[in-house]
């Protein structure tokens, strides 16, 4: 879940390391709720999405999911 969000950041134009260094601004998780649907397996391919819920000043609240196939895990 964390390399969906830096990925997503990322391909809005937010390199973590840009912002940290040039900025001194790092992303912190606060809170993680988690409902389990399906087990996934090793080796299983995986899809994790993420949707932006809420975007503050300070804070972002985003849905993610992940996906084996047309399976939400």
């Amino acid at each position: 879940m964390e390399r969906a969000r830096t990925e997503w950041l990322a391909a809005l134009g937010f390199e973590l390391a840009t912002l940290e260094a040039a900025h001194g601004v790092v992303f912190v998780v606060h809170r993680a709720e988690i409902e389990y649907r399906l087990p996934a397996r090793l080796g299983d391919r995986l899809d994790a999405t993420l949707t932006l819920i809420e975007l503050g000043r300070a804070r972002m609240v985003a849905l993610q999911q992940v996906w084996r196939g047309d399976e939400r895990c």
